[in-house]
């Protein structure tokens, strides 16, 4: 499934798509799963030449065989020469392959700043929406946890700089990935992820880890953290009457 979030601040819009590639072995005869692995390998999320970031969750690879990395790739080509908006690019690609939609669906989100207005959109491969975004914050995939957080605690994120937005967007991306595997969960979401920012001047990819005050396993407070977001979890289990 992975995740993919965009957020609105003041200096612009900052995306992040994690790495996960979930990869399953069906037996034929019987079309059970035997066995599944995880890499995290993938690119999911691409800078067009001008300047709008696509990004993707879900399926990866289309009903003829090929990767949706690799699909994204050869249609940027196509349409760096066409001077789109990114409402258009997006449209462009959904057109070019939903003929091609695998098994399961693929959804996209797209973003990019013109004539100095935020603009996201999303839609998918087998869906017949495409919707603009109006909210400063958003995502595809598996939201649960990171929606979850977010709304629970509502930081005033339109204030954020691009470095907190940066910032915000690893630890949600962290503890997604933390949390699905206290929960037992599927692992769909990689612990480290690509971030993309996007301000009037430009789109650059961003090189980015694993927050500083989170990576040391031996760390006091990367400790609290987990103590802190798992006892968090565990009330609204309780309270929800749930056990686990």
């Amino acid at each position: 499934m992975s995740l993919v979030m965009a957020i609105v601040c003041t200096d612009g819009i900052v995306v992040s798509a994690n790495k996960r590639l979930t990869c399953k072995t069906i037996d034929l005869n019987t079309e059970l799963v035997t066995k599944t692995q995880f890499f995290d390998t993938g690119l999911k999320i691409f800078v067009t030449k001008t300047g709008h970031v696509i990004a993707h969750t879900g399926e990866s690879v289309l009903s003829d065989g090929r990767f949706i990395e690799d699909a994204i790739k050869d249609i940027a080509q196509k349409i760096n020469s066409l001077n789109l908006c990114v409402r258009d690019e997006l449209l462009y690609i959904k057109n070019e392959l939903s003929s091609f939609a695998g098994l399961n669906d693929t959804r996209f989100l797209a973003a990019g700043i013109e004539d100095g207005i935020d603009n996201i959109y999303t839609t998918s491969l087998k869906l017949d929406d495409f919707i603009k975004v109006e909210s400063s914050i958003f995502g595809i995939g598996d939201l649960s946890v990171a929606q979850t957080i977010h709304n629970t605690f509502t930081p005033n994120i339109k204030d954020f700089t691009v470095e907190e937005t940066i910032d915000y967007l690893l630890f949600l991306n962290y503890a997604a990935n933390k949390l699905n595997r206290f929960c037992k969960k599927d692992e769909t979401i990689s612990q480290q992820c690509d971030i993309c920012v996007i301000t009037t001047t430009g789109t650059q990819f961003v090189p980015c880890e694993v927050p500083s005050e989170i990576k040391s396993e031996s760390d006091y407070s990367h400790r609290h953290l987990y103590t802190t977001l798992r006892n968090w979890l565990r009330s609204l289990i309780h309270r929800d009457g749930l056990s686990y």
